[in-house]
């Protein structure tokens, strides 16, 4: 019937509400302080972070040597190609979701 159909829908919405509240929000000054970083480091001014200059990043922002093996899982984790590298979009859920490194530093 009709009203079955509405609380298993109102259930769904529950559920999506539970997990949003899982993902931080971005916090505006990670965002602004990524954004500077992002385009200190990004040396060919392509727009994405390749390992280089993603290991770069990781030095400057947490004093941290970036192995290959590590890049290429936080391209995993933040829906980036390894090949292409890394959108600034994809380095701010580095820093937020991720909580890798500080951009703030």
């Amino acid at each position: 019937s009709l009203s079955e159909d509405n609380d298993d829908h109102e259930g769904e919405d529950d559920n999506d509400k539970g997990v949003m509240e899982l993902i931080p929000a971005v916090d505006p000054l990670i965002e602004e302080a990524a954004a500077k970083i992002f385009e200190m480091v990004d040396r060919n001014k392509d727009g994405y972070l390749h390992y280089e200059e993603t290991q770069l990043l990781a030095k400057l922002s947490d004093d941290y040597d970036l192995s290959p093996d590590a890049y290429e899982s936080i391209c995993t984790v933040v829906g980036a190609e390894s090949e292409r590298g890394l959108s600034q979009d994809q380095v701010v859920k580095m820093y937020t979701y991720l909580q890798l490194g500080d951009a703030t530093a």
